[in-house]
């Protein structure tokens, strides 16, 4: 026997239903106040309100999923988990594509159109946060909805081309990190080599401070012996424009020298310095560094790293945990121009 509720509580529901409420694009509203009704005359099942758990369940997730880029970030300073973290948004926004297909909603142009809104207003609230509005960003969030609605098209159709437009998309958001991957491969292949610049990856562990340019360009004609891809590095005349070489392979301590080529055409001589950073190190303020003159046309620098050996950042020895390494200028008269290549280190 089904339970019955107070006369006094039928009767202010049965008030509450006959409440006309305006017409709006999901009519939940006027299901939920006709199951009161319903209530109201006895029927407590409610199975007019038909609002599954599945449902709530989905949209919370969705929810979840859409709060993960304003305020998640993945732990660690390297290249790559940077990379990842930009390319988790076409991952996000293709699981909540796929989300909010299966809870009902069409059609597919009017879901790509709510990611990619969803997606831009994320950018305009981590602007409030301290962090960085990207458009980046949102092409990512626009390539992942795409790539899942091709993927809930493959499960309705069972069509293997929507399955491989789904892969070829998401491989296209993760081009970055794995570029960075193939780099770190590069990186440890070549070590105690730091940076020859031949590598097609090698570019994507270079930084730029404060100005300076930078071209991977055959070694020039008057650089004899020196055949291979060397960077051309051009300073500006103010700041302290800097070529950074990011995600090294960390322990030096069985080193001794520190080596580089600078190839200069600059009627005058040039001071250039190089400072190492550790991992605990987040400031130049705290970079240890070297300075040394590179004279007009070809220069071996090899720079002691005894006078590194010593240093230690929060208890740990710099030379068992460096992240970068920087070469620099100071201010200048006027812009400079100079090549460097194998940059790297000796045991003796």
């Amino acid at each position: 026997m089904p339970l019955e509720s107070p006369p006094s509580a039928r009767k202010c529901l049965a008030i509450i239903a006959k409440i006309k409420f305006p017409e709006v694009p999901l009519d939940f509203i006027q299901k939920f106040f006709a199951g009161l009704h319903s209530y109201a005359n006895g029927n407590t099942e409610m199975r007019v309100i038909q609002l599954r758990w599945s449902t709530v369940c989905g949209g919370l997730l969705v929810l979840i999923l859409v709060c993960i880029p304003i305020f998640f970030d993945l732990p660690g300073n390297l290249l790559l988990v940077r990379a990842l973290q930009n390319s988790g948004h076409a991952v996000l926004f293709c699981a909540i594509a796929v989300l909010v297909c299966a809870l009902g909603l069409r059609p597919y142009f009017l879901v790509l159109v709510a990611c990619i809104a969803v997606g831009a207003s994320i950018e305009v609230i981590q602007s409030f946060t301290g962090r960085d509005c990207s458009l980046g960003d949102v092409y990512l969030d626009a390539l992942g909805a795409i790539a899942g609605l091709s993927l809930f098209e493959a499960v309705q159709s069972r069509r293997p081309r929507w399955l491989a437009l789904t892969t070829a998309l998401l491989l296209l958001a993760l081009y970055l990190p794995l570029q960075i991957a193939w780099a770190y491969v590069q990186a440890a292949r070549q070590f105690p080599v730091l940076c020859d610049f031949d590598g097609v990856g090698v570019a994507k562990l270079i930084g730029l401070n404060e100005g300076l340019r930078v071209a991977l360009v055959p070694a020039p004609a008057s650089w004899q012996g020196n055949h291979s891809q060397v960077a051309k590095l051009t300073f500006p005349s103010s700041g302290w424009p800097g070529l950074v070489l990011r995600d090294l392979p960390r322990d030096w301590t069985g080193f001794q020298t520190l080596q580089v080529d600078v190839w200069s055409e600059q009627a005058e001589p040039v001071t250039l310095s190089i400072a190492l950073r550790s991992w605990q190190n987040h400031s130049d303020h705290q970079d240890a560094s070297q300075t040394f003159v590179v004279a007009p046309g070809f220069n071996r620098v090899s720079l002691p790293l005894s006078d590194w050996r010593l240093i230690q950042t929060d208890g740990y020895a710099l030379l068992a945990n460096v992240w970068q390494v920087i070469l620099f200028t100071g201010h200048s008269p006027r812009a400079q121009q100079l090549y460097v290549d194998n940059l790297r280190l000796l045991r003796e």
